[in-house]
Formats: C-alpha cells, sequence, structure tokens
C-alpha cells in the first residue's frame, strides 16, 4: 500500500479539504478511485499536486498529524469523517 497526498486547485477546493486529502490505497488509479468514493465533492476538481509515498512526519505538524485516521489501511485518512 502507498500513502497519497491530494492537494486541489484552490479554486476549487471543497471545503474542509483546503490542506489536502490522505490516501492510501495500491496505484495512483486506486488511489483516485478512493478519493473519488469516500469523498465525493472531489469529483471534478481540479487536482494541483498527488505526491505518492509522502511521508506522514512531513505533513502539517498542527492540524493534519493530530487529526490523521488510520493510514495503516486502504482508503481515506484525512481529513477524518471519510471513510
Amino acid at each position: 500500500m502507498i500513502l497519497y497526498w491530494f492537494e486541489f486547485q484552490p479554486i476549487s477546493v471543497p471545503q474542509g479539504l483546503g490542506l489536502g486529502c490522505g490516501i492510501t490505497a495500491r496505484s495512483q488509479d486506486d488511489a483516485l478511485r478512493v478519493l473519488h468514493e469516500c469523498v465525493p465533492e472531489t469529483r471534478g476538481v481540479a487536482i494541483r499536486r498527488i505526491v505518492a509515498g509522502v511521508k506522514i512526519d512531513d505533513l502539517d505538524p498542527g492540524h493534519v498529524l493530530p487529526n490523521l485516521g488510520n493510514y495503516a489501511v486502504r482508503g481515506c485518512w484525512f481529513p477524518l469523517g471519510y471513510d
């Protein structure tokens, strides 16, 4: 499994996803499927950047790290509440 971090274009970012979205998946295509299934409001939204193999410690320590879900299993681990 690979950890992916998605960042969205500022003009089209869905509410609550301003910092990005964390997904664990088998591949980038799988990560996109998980993203759109778990966070349907991201369908059609412009993705600015996808980081494959993101290191948890490299993410925002003030907001992202204290609010992580389970990133060891396939699914959405940030923001919480999407699964």
